[in-house]
């Protein structure tokens, strides 16, 4: 297991408070039919006052089946500072925002704004009117645009805003989907069908330990390639979190990693064939509108032959 999905993991399931549990199993409950596309939106808010998240004003996790907008906003202010969590994914557009603001005083303690925009799709590739035959040698990428700002005035405050890309095995996203939805057992059903994973640290500050790639000026857009071998699921993840440990003295701290201004993907798919999409994500076709396959000219023919054969047929019974 990676250091980044051994992170993720315990930020979403260490010690919520039963408010926070009822919240997630509630959410999971929506997954009573596999899911095949989602959109994902993660806000919470640690302050020196608060401790970790202590219900829906300092915790938001919201799922959303169908693909539309998922979004989420907390604003903490107490007497040692602010911090400030937005998230949003709106898989229908293609787009992921996310914001993490906070602002320390001198009286110490710690302030964590964290969040989490994420989706996920099915891929299928057909050629003409047949499915797509992949060898191990087809290559295929994500663009990804990235327009955002980090800004930090203190050296000691973190910064672990990252961009993450999962491509997994067909029929995975399901488990993932409960993932997000708060069911931790999920993780072991689909990272295990992990085909490729892409970490792209955003702005200064970063701890390495996360991120295969780092970004540091914006705007720019970094490409994806992978060779999946077959159709395949995946999901795209936003985060953005700043973390300042205290402040020494009278001075205060300000750190910011805005990524509001959207993260956008685009798929570039096999030569000479058409992606299918279980969402219709912009620039690919709904699956729900599949290709009919075209007879061969010698199936034509059969069928042809078969049609008149049942025509002489009622004939003579005439």
């Amino acid at each position: 297991m990676t250091m980044t999905m051994m992170y993720f993991l315990n930020r979403c399931t260490s010690a919520l408070p039963a408010t926070g549990i009822a919240l997630l199993l509630g959410t999971a409950a929506a997954y009573a039919t596999p899911a095949t596309y989602f959109s994902h939106s993660v806000s919470e808010v640690q302050a020196p006052s608060t401790g970790w998240s202590q219900g829906p004003d300092y915790y938001q996790n919201v799922v959303n089946a169908d693909g539309s907008s998922a979004s989420s906003n907390i604003t903490t202010t107490v007497s040692e500072g602010a911090a400030t969590a937005y998230s949003s994914a709106n898989l229908s557009t293609g787009e992921l925002k996310a914001y993490s603001e906070a602002t320390a005083s001198g009286n110490g303690g710690t302030f964590y704004p964290f969040t989490l925009a994420e989706f996920g799709d099915s891929f299928h590739t057909f050629a003409g009117g047949s499915p797509f035959t992949w060898t191990s040698a087809t290559e295929v990428s994500f663009s990804l645009d990235i327009s955002g700002l980090v800004d930090f005035n203190e050296p000691g405050i973190t910064n672990e805003s990252a961009l993450l890309l999962y491509i997994l095995a067909p029929g995975t996203l399901d488990a993932y989907a409960r993932y997000a939805a708060g069911d931790s057992s999920a993780f072991y059903d689909w990272y295990p069908q992990e085909i490729a994973f892409f970490s792209y640290g955003l702005g200064g500050h970063q701890d390495l330990s996360y991120s295969e790639f780092v970004v540091n000026s914006f705007p720019d857009t970094v490409s994806a390639s992978f060779t999946p071998g077959s159709d395949f699921d995946w999901v795209l993840g936003l985060r953005s979190t700043v973390t300042i440990n205290g402040v020494a003295g009278d001075s205060t701290a300000h750190g910011l990693s805005d990524f509001a201004h959207t993260i956008k993907v685009s798929y570039n798919g096999p030569d000479g064939a058409t992606t299918y999409s279980s969402s219709g994500l912009p620039g690919t076709t709904a699956l729900s509108a599949p290709p009919s396959a075209i007879p061969e000219p010698t199936s034509a023919s059969l069928i042809l032959g078969g049609l008149g054969g049942l025509a002489a047929i009622r004939r003579r019974r005439k």
